[in-house]
């Protein structure tokens, strides 16, 4: 199954100018696209909005809006469904972009900034080890192309094996990209950057430094690569906050001291800031997702 899906063809790929898509078997870049960030953390909401049942929401909301949310469907099967409309509005109608079934699950999606890039983590039940794959849209369209595993390699350039339970990360707009694999608590995290003239993704630093708020896990980069974004838990208290760590260049540590951002929530998950810090999207114990504008 596995070899299928790696020798699928990738029907689509989004190009403007500066514009790099990134993903194995598409078109080459024309060069790093302009890095969004923010100057200031945000320190009070505008609006916590909940937007529907599921986990791992998030979405654009430029000229050509997109949003995923992670979903069982039927109750069983881990598939991811998205929508192109507008969040803000109201309620969408999210649609299946990828169906999880008895042999293979799609989980803990991650929409890369500009939105025409879907990454996930693909569980296949007949196999010992998981990989994480992407897949990308055309500009103005709905429609996803096949998934393509990406190549993941170790420092020494063997292949890497991905931790069961791993979470990718959006990819930074830096020149090479940066992106993360996530473990929880205790197994900290690895950064890696991206080769694109061969295709692949090498394993640049290993995170294991002690932060407070405490890491807990579900991380990202920013679009720049100097801040972490990650979940708190406070076991004894049964609450948890989404937390901020800033470095100084993509070459250095991160600050062990962060700034937690404002949520109505008072267990919120799987967070992720947009690159300008005007919305975050997280999911709730309840079972509910939200879009949180700043």
């Amino acid at each position: 199954m596995r070899g299928l899906l790696a020798c699928a063809l990738l029907t689509a790929c989004y190009r403007e100018p500066s514009d790099s898509c990134g993903v194995a078997g598409s078109c080459a870049p024309d060069g790093p696209p302009p890095i969004q960030t923010c100057s200031t953390l945000p320190t009070q909401l505008t609006k916590d909005q909940t937007i529907t049942g599921g986990s791992w929401l998030a979405a654009e909301f430029g000229d050509d809006p997109f949003a995923i949310i992670s979903f069982k469907m039927d109750g069983m099967h881990d598939s991811i469904l998205g929508t192109k409309e507008d969040l803000l509005a109201g309620a969408a109608t999210f649609l299946p972009v990828a169906s999880g079934d008895e042999t293979r699950e799609f989980r803990s999606p991650r929409l890369a900034v500009g939105g025409h890039e879907l990454f996930v983590r693909v569980d296949e039940q007949m196999e010992t080890v998981n990989f994480i794959a992407s897949m990308a849209r055309a500009g103005g369209d709905d429609q996803w192309a096949a998934f393509m595993p990406l190549d993941l390699r170790d420092q020494d350039d063997t292949p890497f094996t991905i931790l069961l339970g791993a979470d990718a990360s959006v990819p930074t707009l830096t020149a090479p990209r940066r992106m993360l694999l996530v473990y929880g608590l205790t197994a900290g995290f690895d950064e890696f950057e991206e080769d694109t003239a061969r295709n692949l993704w090498k394993r640049v630093l290993h995170h294991t430094a002690v932060y407070t708020p405490p890491f807990t896990g579900q991380a990202h980069l920013s679009a720049d690569g100097k801040r972490l974004i990650y979940v708190s838990l406070n076991v004894p208290l049964d609450q948890s906050t989404i937390s901020v760590v800033e470095r100084q260049s993509l070459d250095t540590e991160f600050d062990v001291t962060g700034t937690t951002l404002p949520v109505e929530a008072t267990r919120p998950a799987r967070p992720t800031l947009s690159a300008d810090c005007s919305h975050l999207f997280y999911d709730d114990e309840g079972g509910s997702v939200h879009v949180v504008t700043y």
